[in-house]
């Protein structure tokens, strides 16, 4: 929780409780146990403040506040207990058709089905008479009935606690409603959830999960048709995140009667009832008049307009992504609408494109992708305001956006590139469809765009859908960044997808090639490839790289084929590396050094404005006279201190007679006549012998310099070198010692005990890696804490966490080599990777931090179980296995491949390590690994 986020009555903040947890700490961990012990939240914590926050600019009715509560910090804290406790119970329960608030679904997937819908209705091959309403639910959080929500979460299974502590934390509740900081008496609710109370939304969930089922109960028995977009497609009833609520069907009055009954009969239960006044009605382009008459008179809502909004999104038959653009547009003009920029540094400025105005576009790009002409404008906005002035229309960008959207280290300011960073959105939309997702929307699309030949080898036509036209235009990228990581090969197509370099090449002799699988290529009985079935489709050049490429498939490998996306470790595209990926496409660099660049960002004791303003200076966009002179022919290149030179970067901060005044009476004690004339290359020459404290005494004086220039030059002063100097040591002086405040609590460490046989085998296991791909494993085994063996090897791996796997999976090889005893063995081994010692307690193969691991595990996992049920992998903090780590990091840096125990003294990483001493014993059973 925020430690300093809406205190409630008694205005404690989390804030105080992390300060003062010492002193308060275990009274408020017993006053919490105690409440899950009595299954009762105590009166005085349930009180609360509900604050009117306007739906409108000018509200004049009741109707047009939102109700936020705002209870005691010991309340949430509680309420957020029960929500962690509650969330395991709502995955399996809660049906598909709710994506709100449940991890791995998400609002996008609503927004992309309701448009897949509404394309479907306007193009002239749907042949269905469907209506799709978008229903709105009047006063949802406020109006839902606790009797209801008890019995919905009993029917789910809900455990009896946690039904018991939300009926404790509802009836005993007391509200005042607070208006211009003041609020009347308390009052006591009896129907309604609190909007700011982490279970609310859960509740809701719940709630609406019953209809969900009856809605679904009503299809399987043929009560309701539903919507199907194509002859595979999944059947659509229904849709709802939260409490927005879309239905779509058959115009059958039979079927009408039906939604209208289930809803009448939810409304009345719940108190979450329809207002038909606020509800939209679509319709399939093959509708007639009488059809369409007969659905709004009976669901009472009217037709809606081409441009209505759901989710925020703009919901149109032609030009959406145009809309929702000029929307945008429009949007980011009001929010700098009374910004005053002059009253801003460039670091300022920085700060509110970074955190509002980039922002803003972000979750309608995560499903549409804005016009490239709406872009330009955005960029155009986004330059003016870090570059202009108020008023002015025009204005003077000495460097193009483009290169300040650039990442700080390749010479930009780090600002997200919107084009970029959209089109990384949309190629999630992308990565879910052509991993073969089992989402609805997924799904809907497969069975309209490309049900029989694939995803790769589909194209989109005339009357695609926007989504499907955009999906292919971007999908050529993924061709050379995704890979099927082979298990058992029966899930891959060895002609539409994509398994090895090539193979889009090759050659489909039959219609059965189609659906001809990986797996079927593969002679698993003699290990090798079906020459004759590979000869049928590829060519010889491919089927070399079939045979020195593809890991060969395998029946005693119980891994699923997976899309693996390259460059993430885990294998899943993320928005955040494939941004990443199209900045540095997009990226060309000059003659830059990105150590110049590293020095001016790591200079963290300098204040950012200042660092901005040595980033202009390095960039050559200060409006130096030589640089004015070269956009505006007019202006005077003369510098208008000495008037003896043209005033360019190096001249204007080391030559000019003011400035080497400065530089003199400065105890920094470097001669300026000495500087390159690049001002990048004058720079690095200053800086590379100057400590961090004088770094700053360099920053704060160019700064100053240029202070001083701009009064010489627009207020006509005598420039005053003596002032300067006094200026910076202004800068330098302390501003007092600032108080320490803790923002987060302790974190507690989880204590594991467990026990170990001092006689019994021990290994140590390490692995070391760096940025170069240079990889070392390294184990120790020993028996009775004497050191038996060793084992190092020097590889070439991508990733850390395929390092401690491999370095795990040679160890228990060769232990069980050494020991040449057949049955189970009592071994115990212990690294530091804490990630791995989870993937093998919980015998997690396919989700692992690093897809090219997956082979890895499954050896460790076989191996284990030969070695029996004494085998067991422990983490332990690196001072534990620091004697295996410092043989990793040998094989590291020195090529070796050694396994062995003789001429130990060759070794002096293990001078610490011959015995296991009493230190590790101790480590092991009385500190937490």
């Amino acid at each position: 929780m925020g430690p300093d986020k809406a205190p409630g009555p008694d205005g404690i903040t989390c804030r105080f409780l992390q300060m003062y947890w010492e002193d308060i700490g275990p009274g408020l961990v017993a006053q919490v146990q105690e409440v899950f012990r009595t299954e009762s939240v105590p009166p005085k914590w349930l009180n609360c403040n509900v604050i009117l926050i306007p739906k409108k600019e000018e509200p004049e009715t009741p109707a047009e506040y939102r109700p936020i509560s705002i209870g005691t910090v010991l309340y949430r804290l509680v309420m957020k207990m029960v929500a962690n406790r509650l969330r395991p119970y709502l995955k399996p329960v809660i049906s598909e058709e709710q994506t709100a608030f449940m991890k791995g679904r998400s609002i996008t997937d609503n927004i992309v089905l309701v448009k897949e819908i509404l394309h479907s209705f306007g193009n002239r091959n749907y042949r269905q008479e469907s209506f799709m309403l978008k229903a709105d639910i009047t006063k949802a959080f406020d109006m839902l009935d606790w009797n209801f929500l008890t019995c919905a979460m009993r029917y789910l299974g809900i455990p009896d606690m946690i039904i018991n502590l939300l009926l404790s934390s509802f009836q005993r509740a007391r509200v005042t409603i607070k208006i211009n900081d003041r609020g009347d008496d308390f009052i006591t609710p009896n129907r309604g959830l609190r909007q700011g109370c982490p279970m609310s939304p859960y509740g809701f969930i719940i709630a609406m999960e019953i209809l969900s089922r009856c809605l679904g109960l009503a299809h399987s028995r043929n009560d309701i048709r539903g919507t199907k977009l194509a002859y595979t497609s999944p059947v659509v009833t229904h849709i709802i995140y939260a409490d927005d609520l879309v239905l779509t069907g058959d115009t059958q009055e039979s079927e009408l009667a039906e939604f209208q009954r289930i809803l009448q009969l939810f409304g009345e239960a719940s108190g979450l009832r329809v207002n038909p006044a606020k509800s939209k009605i679509w319709f399939s382009r093959s509708c007639g008049t009488e059809s369409r008459d007969r659905v709004t008179t009976s669901l009472q809502a009217s037709h809606a307009l081409d441009g209505e909004r759901y989710l925020g999104a703009i919901l149109a038959r032609k030009n959406s992504a145009k809309k929702m653009g000029m929307a945008l547009l429009d949007r980011m003009k009001l929010r700098m609408t009374g910004w005053k920029m002059n009253m801003l540094s460039h670091a300022g400025r920085l700060v509110l494109i970074n955190s509002v105005l980039v922002s803003l576009p972000v979750y309608f790009m995560s499903f549409e992708l804005i016009p490239k002409g709406i872009i330009k404008q955005l960029n155009s906005l986004l330059a003016k305001f870090f570059w202009g002035k108020v008023g002015q229309d025009k204005y003077m960008a000495f460097i193009s956006w483009k290169k300040v959207c650039r990442p700080i280290d390749k010479g930009g300011l780090g600002v997200k590139d919107i084009q970029c960073f959209g089109e990384a959105l949309f190629q999630k939309l992308a990565w879910t469809l052509m991993s073969d997702d089992k989402r609805t929307w997924a799904q809907v699309c497969k069975a309209k765009h490309y049900p029989r030949i694939g995803f790769w080898r589909a194209k989109s036509n005339a009357s695609s859908s926007p989504m499907w036209k955009q999906v292919d235009k971007l999908k050529h990228r993924f061709k050379e960044e995704v890979v099927w990581s082979l298990g058992e090969g029966q899930n891959v197509n060895a002609v539409a997808q994509p398994w090895f370099r090539g193979w889009e090449m090759v050659q489909q002799v039959s219609h059965n090639d189609m659906h001809k699988k990986v797996a079927h290529l593969f002679d698993l009985e003699h290990n090798q490839w079906r020459m004759e079935e590979l000869q049928k489709l590829c060519s010889n050049q491919q089927i070399d790289d079939i045979i020195t490429e593809v890991v060969k498939p395998s029946s005693l490998v119980p891994v699923k084929d997976r899309l693996i996306w390259k460059h993430t470790n885990s294998g899943v595209y993320t928005v955040k590396e494939g941004y990443s990926k199209l900045v540095e496409m997009n990226t060309i660099v000059g003659n830059v050094s990105g150590n110049l660049w590293a020095r001016v960002w790591g200079w963290k004791s300098v204040i950012p404005k200042v660092r901005i303003f040595m980033w202009r200076l390095l960039s050559k966009a200060l409006p130096v006279a030589q640089n004015m002179h070269t956009r505006i022919n007019r202006f005077p290149p003369n510098c208008q201190r000495c008037h003896e030179e043209n005033e360019y970067e190096v001249h204007c901060f080391f030559f000019c007679q003011g400035s080497r005044a400065v530089w003199f009476g400065s105890h920094l004690g470097f001669q300026t006549q000495h500087l390159s004339l690049n001002i990048q290359v004058a720079v690095m020459q200053i800086c590379a012998n100057l400590d961090e404290e004088q770094l700053r005494v360099f920053c704060y004086t160019m700064w100053e310099l240029w202070k001083e220039r701009n009064e010489v030059v627009f207020q006509k002063k005598t420039f005053q070198p003596r002032a300067v100097l006094e200026r910076v040591k202004g800068w330098l002086r302390p501003f007092g010692d600032t108080p320490q405040i803790m923002t987060q609590g302790r974190q507690m460490r989880r204590e594991e005990r467990y026990e170990v046989d001092r006689e019994g085998w021990h290994i140590l296991v390490g692995g070391s890696w760096d940025t170069n791909h240079a990889a070392g494993t390294a184990h120790l085994i020993y028996k009775g804490g004497l050191l038996v063996a060793i084992g190092l090897q020097s590889h070439n791996l991508q990733d850390p966490f395929l390092v401690e796997t491999m370095a795990l999976k040679l160890a228990i090889k060769h232990f069980i080599e050494i020991t040449e005893v057949q049955g189970a063995q009592n071994v115990q081994l212990f690294t530091d990777c804490a990630n791995l010692v989870s993937a093998i307690e919980e015998n997690e193969i396919q989700n692992l931090p690093s897809w090219r691991a997956s082979r890895e595990m499954v050896t460790i996992t076989a191996d284990l179980q030969e070695l029996g049920g004494g085998a067991r992998v422990f983490h332990m903090n690196r001072r534990g296995v620091q004697g295996a780590h410092n043989l990793a990091n040998h094989a590291r840096t020195v090529p070796i491949s050694y396994k062995g125990v003789q001429d130990l003294n060759l070794w002096p990483h293990l001078q610490h390590s011959m015995v296991l001493d009493e230190h590790f014993f101790q480590q092991v059973q009385e500190a937490p690994p």
